[in-house]
């Protein structure tokens, strides 16, 4: 974990036992909610989080409506929500929205934007420190290019247009660009479509993990519409990797792949054509059917390194739908992995990160936002680490007195001694409160830490 903030020595020791203690464990029951906000404007749709707790989406400003110039790609800082005044990507030049699909290890941001003028899109990435840069078309300027996704090395994927050769018009076709690299006519990785009419079919591509293995859509047939998953390993042609139930004409779609070669996604059932579910497979195969939640339909948007998955799915009335994780065997609802009576629905997981961090969607009070799940052990380290900032203005002796009560909530909880833990968060509290009528601290600060220790007592 990547820590944002210079920390005296005690502290720093402190802040690496407790994230020792709170190595990810999936079989955690609760997760703290945090409300990611947004860009200033009503929406937010995180899309991506990478080991370090920075997300990226896409959020409308004030005033803003979505598909609109009040549409920008964020990234936030590491375990913080969007700061409005320092988090927008922007446009490339010219643009009228952007939005942001992924974002690795090294802050690097998957992007793209629209050009109402042309009515076009070019893909692109933001480097921190950097000018977001436009990675180009397959050909000629006025056509498009999306990203959708990027690995560690800054290998871009997504689908650009081409000329169809059987029809005069355009189609799309998949890409993986080289590590900061630009879509080029060499990045293009085809279709499933057998030959001689492989280039007049679509595809697109969803993810890449750091082998350069790419994952996601293409039609099957010339002259049809069905898509399958696909894998595409360097060096290797592109794989069909069929549907549950085994080869079909029904429509299946990859959508994430994790270091292992562990591929993600949604695959129509092959009895049941109107009915889509979660899988799981890899370049072996066969495609595992994950199940849902009780409704007809699931998907799943993402598996980290250790394998657990996240996505959406119906519930038995088949209307209301509902985050999961996927892990051990066993589909979740996120729902009742938070604390009971919390005004949040959790509506969709949309990606996961190693330490066991999920964004995505739901509803807060029955308004749109988009959120942020802390493990409860990553809830105390991110609290851990709040104390050290230079922003609060904590003295050694402050830091030291409050750190002590969060470390030690913290191994009581790993031990399982939750009344144990509260009672040193209440300590903290109580710590923080002196603090604050002491002058020591402002109300501002005083809250922002408070209001996480009660969250985590909340998960308790």
């Amino acid at each position: 974990m990547q820590l944002r903030y210079r920390v005296s020595p005690f502290c720093a020791f402190a802040v690496l036992v407790a994230i020792g203690l709170a190595a990810p464990s999936f079989a955690q029951s609760k997760y703290v909610v945090t409300d990611l906000g947004t860009l200033g404007g009503t929406t937010n749709y995180p899309a991506s989080i990478n080991n370090s707790g920075q997300v990226a989406g896409y959020s409308t400003i004030a005033g803003g409506s979505l598909f609109s110039t009040g549409q920008f790609a964020y990234r936030t800082e590491p375990n913080q929500p969007i700061n409005p005044n320092t988090d927008s990507l922007g446009l490339l030049l010219g643009g009228t929205y952007s939005t942001a699909t992924g974002i690795n290890n090294s802050g690097q941001v998957a992007s793209y934007t629209y050009f109402s003028s042309t009515f076009t899109e070019e893909a692109s990435i933001a480097t921190p420190g950097q000018p977001l840069l436009g990675l180009g078309t397959f050909t000629a300027p006025l056509d498009s290019s999306l990203a959708n996704g990027l690995n560690d090395l800054g290998q871009v994927v997504g689908a650009s247009n081409v000329p169809n050769t059987c029809t005069g018009y355009s189609t799309f076709h998949a890409y993986v660009t080289a590590a900061n690299g630009s879509v080029t006519a060499a990045t293009d990785l085809g279709t499933l479509v057998p030959a001689p009419y492989t280039a007049c079919g679509f595809s697109s591509a969803l993810a890449v993990n750091n082998a350069g293995d790419v994952v996601g859509s293409s039609s099957v047939t010339y002259g049809s519409f069905v898509q399958h998953a696909f894998l595409s390993i360097p060096g290797s042609a592109m794989q069909d990797l069929g549907t549950i139930g085994g080869p079909s004409t029904a429509n299946s779609f990859a959508y994430a792949i994790n270091r292992s070669g562990q591929i993600v996604g949604q695959s129509y059932l092959a009895k049941e054509p109107s009915i889509y579910h979660a899988f799981l497979t890899t370049a072996s195969g066969p495609m595992q059917d994950l199940g849902t939640l009780g409704g007809e339909n699931s998907g799943a948007n993402d598996i980290n390194t250790s394998g657990a998955i996240v996505g959406n799915s119906l519930l038995s009335d088949n209307e209301t739908l509902h985050g999961f994780i996927y892990s051990g065997g066993t589909m979740q609802d996120l729902n009742n992995l938070i604390p009971a009576g919390t005004p949040w629905v959790i509506e969709n997981a949309s990606a996961i990160n190693d330490n066991g961090q999920i964004v995505g969607e739901g509803t807060y009070n029955g308004v749109s936002r988009g959120f942020r799940l802390d493990p409860v052990n990553m809830a105390f380290t991110n609290l851990l680490v709040e104390l050290v900032s230079p922003n609060l203005g904590l003295n050694l002796a402050q830091q030291i007195t409050t750190a002590l009560h969060v470390a030690a909530a913290l191994a009581e909880f790993e031990l399982g001694h939750y009344s144990a833990a509260i009672t040193q968060l209440n300590a903290f509290i109580t710590e923080i409160t002196s603090i604050e009528n002491a002058g020591h601290l402002s109300a501002a600060n005083a809250t922002m830490l408070i209001d996480a220790a009660q969250a985590i007592i909340a998960a308790l």
